[in-house]
């Protein structure tokens, strides 16, 4: 079991939500994590997230993902 951190690039100890997953298999979590990326940036269009970051059972961060930063003008 895993934990998803939803988090703003830069604020990476400050989550912005924190969400427990049942998905045991960490590359189908990030898959679907992913795609809920969209989904949590229209929830929380104060501080939308940039990327996760999957914490294991024990605590200790698994996995990390950020979308690409916009491009600068």
């Amino acid at each position: 079991m895993f934990t998803i951190n939803w988090v703003e690039r830069g604020r990476e100890s400050e989550p912005i939500v924190t969400e427990a997953s049942g998905l045991t298999n960490i590359s189908k979590l990030v898959a679907a994590c992913k795609q809920d990326l969209y989904r949590m940036r229209v929830l929380y269009t104060d501080m939308p997230p940039d990327g996760f970051i999957l914490i294991d059972h024990e605590g200790r961060e698994a996995q990390r993902w950020f979308r690409a930063p916009p491009p600068i003008a």
